[in-house]
């Protein structure tokens, strides 16, 4: 253990002769929107594959918000937990501790392409400069203050923690034992450098260790802390994935902040709700978000976060035979009976709509009859497997497990096979024969279903009004699941059903729209689309991604990997299915076959405005590659 400290002690004297080697510089380029950060705002986030942090308006992470990391509960509902923030600040100019409301030329910016946020204000005469950046292993923070006021500013900084251990007899460096599970993760403190007097030996509180800086006129004060995990992530380093949009200015920015949000959210444990790594709400529990959202946009982007989420899935596939099991003995129960059909196949796979870290569900009431669920968990393993994530051999258990699953939960009608009384994604409805649930039934076991219909095209469910929808339902087949029946009714559907989604209903809803207009050759309109579906829920100065238009709660990584999933297979034309073709009679720019066995076409669709887009560093087939395309053509390298 010592020779932690020692070698902490050594980065403190290299930051001390020439400055820390990770330290934002002021010639970096930035894409991010640098504007008048509102007091009262949503605290910024910041996060990497291990924990993430909320930070306040002046750039200083307080009490209130917390730290976040993968630890859960050992029984019960499996809730993720989040410890106090060990990490916490204070200004004070003299005696006065500083308000956001006492501030002056406050302004707060997220680099999306160096992962760094940082704020900046005036106080008095005093400048203060706080950044806090994500590394693989790693949250730092610096913080400088030039002062050329007569009057003392005061930094004091404060670590809390379960074990302090290794204050070292200088001050120099401590390290706080946040988590008891592996990895371990440890917050660093580096001395104070640059012309601050301190207070010296580093003083311990109660739990806590405090360090004080007070920067004097012309003495400009200066030091960094860090949140370092003991072992680093394989693997999981910033990716050198890039969207580069030659279009407007603005519509770039967006789908910067995407990627590094999305990216920042994922931890390496792979177990992914839908706020990721920014806050324990649905108590960090896994729904399909992780596997029909985030997996497909990460896997084109990332290969090991995507991997990530699949191994997550994959990890509890034996939990989903336990619940299948424990389905059949409770005689198969449905949202309202039992199914009619008394013969089940043994080696089911039940996967939980709302999942724990080991799989079991956890919601108590009707969702947990979303019964697609286990197809869309298997869905996503699937396009896992076509680009070359996972292997057919680790794909081909669950697929199986899902085929029996199905037939289990089916029972024979005069139109094909049913599924009954089970809930839509819609969520707003119960009933039999879900347009969604039973393609997905369908494409796992080979038999024909019967898909709810009237003189017109698909429907929902059976007996559907056509009246509103929670979030997008049966157009889900057309994309994401790209059934040959749907796309040839895509016009007529996306007329019928885009318009009664309720207006507060979640994000990903427009992001469907707009990539399945983008496969339509309608790109004009997918753009429309698009911008409903992010900047409603980007409003604020970070572009942090809301779950809903009217509310703050974020960061929805959801949102992101759906409004991804529109430049990716929308605009941009990526397309993976088992022949060549791009599904609407459009002549694809670009067919490859994948040794998977499926195939690759890029068809472009862009927007008026956007006269090309480049994807650097996109990945099939565990390489990389650049794709360039333009509104005719398209060449990879």
């Amino acid at each position: 253990m010592r020779k932690r400290y020692l070698g902490l002690a050594l980065l403190v004297a290299a930051i001390g002769c020439g400055g820390p080697k990770s330290e934002p510089s002021s010639t970096e380029a930035t894409t991010s929107v640098q504007r008048p950060t509102d007091p009262s705002a949503t605290a910024g986030w910041i996060a990497n594959a291990f924990v993430g942090t909320r930070v306040g308006p002046l750039g200083i992470v307080t009490d209130q918000p917390f730290f976040h990391f993968q630890g859960y509960q050992p029984g019960g509902e499996e809730k993720i937990l989040a410890l106090p923030n060990p990490l916490t600040q204070t200004l004070k100019l003299g005696d006065t501790v500083v308000e956001a409301s006492k501030v002056t030329d406050l302004n707060q910016a997220f680099d999306p392409r160096t992962w760094t946020l940082t704020t900046t204000f005036k106080l008095g005469n005093a400048a203060v400069k706080i950044a806090q950046i994500s590394e693989p292993d790693a949250l730092k923070e610096f913080v400088e203050v030039s002062n050329e006021s007569d009057t003392e500013l005061i930094v004091v900084s404060r670590t809390e923690g379960i074990g302090i251990e290794g204050v070292g007899s200088d001050g120099s460096a401590y390290a706080v034992l946040l988590s008891p599970s592996d990895p371990k993760v440890y917050v660093q403190m580096e001395e104070l450098i640059v012309g601050a007097e301190s207070t010296g030996v580093s003083r311990r509180v109660t739990g806590a260790v405090e360090r004080t800086a007070i920067a004097k006129k012309g003495a400009p004060a200066k030091f960094a802390r860090t949140v370092r995990v003991e072992a680093k992530a394989k693997g999981f380093a910033k990716p050198k994935f890039s969207i580069e949009i030659d279009g407007p200015k603005e519509d770039q920015e967006k789908v910067d902040r995407l990627v590094a949000y999305l990216n920042m959210g994922i931890p390496r444990f792979g177990h992914t709700g839908p706020m990721g790594l920014s806050s324990t709400t649905y108590n960090g529990h896994v729904f399909w978000d992780s596997d029909i959202w985030m997996l497909p946009a990460v896997a084109l982007m990332d290969p090991a976060r995507a991997r990530a989420l699949a191994e997550y899935r994959l990890g509890t596939s034996g939990q989903a035979a336990k619940n299948y099991q424990a389905w059949v003995k409770s005689q198969k129960p449905t949202a309202k009976g039992k199914v009619g059909q008394p013969k089940s196949p043994a080696n089911g796979m039940k996967f939980a709509w709302e999942s724990s870290v080991s799989g079991k569900e956890t919601v108590p009431g009707p969702s947990q009859f979303q019964d697609h669920i286990t197809g869309s968990v298997a869905f996503g393993l699937e396009l896992a497997n076509r680009l070359g994530v996972i292997t057919s051999n680790e794909f081909s258990p669950v697929a199986a497990g899902a085929k029996a699953f199905f037939q289990a939960r089916s029972e024979p009608g005069p139109d094909g096979l049913e599924i009954k009384q089970t809930m839509s994604p819609d969520e707003f409805h119960t009933g039999d024969n879900d347009l969604y649930t039973n393609v997905l039934a369908q494409r796992f076991t080979g038999d024909a279903y019967k898909l709810p219909k009237d003189a017109t095209s698909l429907l929902t469910y059976d007996g559907d009004p056509l009246r509103g929808y929670k979030q997008a339902a049966a157009v889900l087949t057309i994309y994401p699941l790209q059934l040959e029946a749907a796309e040839r009714q895509a016009s007529v559907m996306l007329e019928r059903f885009a318009s009664k989604v309720t207006e507060n209903g979640p994000a990903m809803t427009d992001s469907v729209h707009a990539t399945i207009a983008a496969r339509l050759g309608e790109p004009d309109q997918a753009y429309e689309f698009w911008k409903k579906g992010v900047e409603p829920f980007t409003d604020n100065p970070l572009g942090l991604f809301s779950e809903k238009r009217a509310s703050e709660k974020n960061y929805f990584l959801t949102g992101a990997g759906g409004s991804l999933q529109t430049v990716l297979y929308g605009f941009s034309g990526i397309r993976v299915d088992t022949k060549p073709t791009s599904g609407f009679g459009r002549k694809p720019g670009y067919v490859t076959k994948l040794n998977s066995g499926a195939t690759l076409t890029i068809t472009p669709s862009l927007p008026k405005g956007w006269k090309s887009i480049k994807l650097r560093n996109v990945f099939w087939d565990g390489k990389p590659h650049e794709v360039l395309v333009t509104p005719t053509t398209v060449t990879v390298n």
